[in-house]
């Protein structure tokens, strides 16, 4: 045991943390000040940028951690995937063989660590490897798709593709980029050759904004704002750190087990604590990937362009959005927002890779990517109960936008529209108890995420009623014994009632009655003109109506009855008044 590993026992003693919590968060803030270093390279030097970001991984590995066979496997398994994509072995299958090989050799590592009961809370390569998987994947499909022929991909694979291959060096930059080795994120290999070349700044903001040269200070070298976005993500997850540190040991899902403290309380307690236990949960990953984040965005890589006010966007490689996680009213938003680099991996790699091209992915996909992503995970019983049920409440989502959402909409409203529905009384309650639904089943899921082996997980579970499973399949069962059906025709009445209105409303008085009268206001007139304009009106009136048009054609025809009636008002009222001042003048 070195001195540091010392000095880092001694402190995770006194603040109660495991000296390699400390030790990650250790190499999280050194990535600023390296990051800071990096970008002072220059842009003509690539291969001393190269070697300047794989020595930053080398102190993180082998220094800090003292991983040294790890490395070694990380650095074997990086090299294998460039074999691989080189060789193009395999033809249009060599990225599954890239995705096998990597997912086999992280399985070795997921293995090992069940079966020697290596606890959480010790970090070993495996996080290292699965960050790994992830970007060799990326980069096995886009070499892929820039084999292919314009005609044969999609246009979401145009967007990455690399028509060359890369040298070693580079690719092992992007492989083992030192402020993601840890905990992600994940990104394709076009955004750090851009950030090795200092192309990723050359974007000048939109029409009306400062011009480029008034915001970049020099070629190759980011625009102002990158230390205040770098380090405001750095205090943010600093906040949650600061939280977990105090509240991480209170409330657990231990606390749910039979020797836990919230096993005795009643079921309405328990279900707050998995609430509370949830979030705290949670916290720990916002404050680590928001300072993984941060070093990134100091670093240069998270810069994404301008907004069309010419302001600067360091989103590139957001990873979390912690209010639409926390708010999201359905799964679809709530998975875009966690974890997100991970999502666009699992999106673009695995999601829309085994949907046939030309059909639209299903339930089979979404099954898939779950199973590949519990999978990515480790071999614990807890990731696939938590992602199998992830998958049935994505597809329960589904099912409740189509058939029960519309109810608390406008009748007719395209919900495909961007245009967002109107804030009525009856979409803010639909959107408040969707809110509620996603947290209550959330923190659910997530219990065996967290308590991993199947015994503690279902213990959890019964603790609290079982309630997310009833939540979950209830409503399945429901959609599936003809409540799709049903709730399909009540949705059809629905909009035919509404439509009825519409075409009552639409011929109300005046134009109605000036309808009824149609026939005696031409029976006088046989001109030629009087027919053709009557054969027009009988078609508008006969034919299929088109409502609005007929309303606005004869506005004006209701303002003209309005203004004669008007008119012949006061001639009343002023004959009336001379017959009242004749009649005063014979009487007086």
């Amino acid at each position: 045991m070195t001195v540091l590993d010392q000095w880092f026992d001694a402190a995770g003693e006194r603040i109660g943390v495991p000296s390699d919590y400390l030790k990650l968060i250790t190499c999280l803030v050194l990535a600023y000040p390296l990051s800071h270093i990096f970008l002072r390279i220059p842009a003509s030097r690539p291969n001393l940028r190269h070697s300047f970001n794989l020595a930053c991984t080398a102190i993180f590995l082998l220094v800090i951690f003292h991983l040294y066979s790890g490395t070694a496997n990380l650095v074997g398994s990086a090299l294998a995937t460039y074999a691989i994509v080189w060789s193009g072995i395999g033809g249009r299958w060599n990225p599954w063989i890239v995705m096998v090989g990597t997912m086999a050799h992280l399985l070795v590592f997921h293995v090992d660590r069940a079966i020697n009961g290596i606890p959480l809370s010790t970090i070993e390569i495996s996080g290292s490897l699965m960050v790994l998987l992830q970007r060799v994947t990326t980069f096995a499909w886009n070499v892929h798709d820039g084999r292919m022929k314009d005609s044969e991909i999609e246009p979401y694979q145009r967007q990455n593709r690399l028509t060359e291959l890369p040298s070693l060096l580079a690719f092992l930059g992007y492989a083992l980029y030192f402020p993601a080795i840890l905990v992600g994120p994940s990104f394709p290999y076009s955004a750090y050759a851009s950030l090795i070349n200092g192309s990723i700044f050359s974007a000048h903001p939109t029409t009306g904004a400062p011009s480029g040269a008034a915001i970049l200070p020099k070629p190759g070298m980011p625009p102002r704002g990158r230390r205040r976005a770098g380090y405001r993500r750095f205090a943010f997850g600093l906040v949650f750190l600061a939280f977990y540190a105090v509240y991480g040991g209170r409330f657990t899902y231990e606390g749910l087990l039979p020797s836990g403290e919230a096993w005795g309380k009643g079921l309405l307690q328990k279900i707050w604590w998995m609430q509370k236990a949830g979030f705290v949960a949670r916290s720990k990953y916002y404050a680590v990937w928001a300072i993984a984040e941060g070093a990134c965005i100091v670093g240069g890589l998270g810069f994404n362009g301008f907004t069309e006010a010419g302001r600067t966007r360091w989103d590139r490689v957001r990873n979390i959005d912690v209010l639409s996680v926390e708010f999201a009213q359905n799964y679809k938003l709530l998975l875009d927002a966690w974890n997100m680099n991970t999502n666009v991996w699992l999106r673009s790699c695995v999601y829309r890779r085994v949907t046939p091209k030309g059909k639209k992915p299903g339930f089979r996909s979404t099954m898939a990517t779950f199973g590949t992503s519990a999978l990515w995970h480790g071999i614990a019983a807890g990731y696939y109960l938590t992602f199998l049920m992830g998958g049935f409440l994505q597809t329960l989502g589904r099912l409740l936008r189509l058939y029960v959402r519309p109810f608390f909409l406008p009748p007719k409203f395209d919900a495909k529209s961007s245009t967002p529905p109107p804030s009525t009384t009856r979409k803010i309650a639909y959107d408040l108890i969707s809110i509620v639904f996603v947290q209550l089943t959330l923190n659910f899921i997530v219990a065996p995420f967290l308590l991993l082996n199947l015994r503690d997980s279902l213990a959890a579970w019964r603790s609290v009623g079982f309630y997310g499973l009833i939540l979950t399949f209830a409503p399945i069962v429901f959609f599936q014994l003809g409540g799709k059906r049903l709730l399909r025709s009540r949705i059809a009445k629905r909009e035919a009632k509404y439509l009825e209105r519409i075409k009552r409303d639409t011929l109300s008085n005046p134009v109605q009655d000036w309808a009824k009268g149609w026939e005696e206001s031409y029976r006088g007139e046989a001109t030629a003109e009087g027919r053709k304009e009557a054969g027009r009106d009988e078609e508008l009136l006969t034919g299929d109506v088109d409502f609005e048009g007929v309303r606005r054609r004869w506005a004006g025809t209701a303002e003209e009855v309005k203004g004669e009636a008007r008119e012949k008002a006061e001639e009343v009222k002023g004959e009336a008044r001379e017959t009242a001042e004749e009649i005063k003048e014979k009487t007086g």
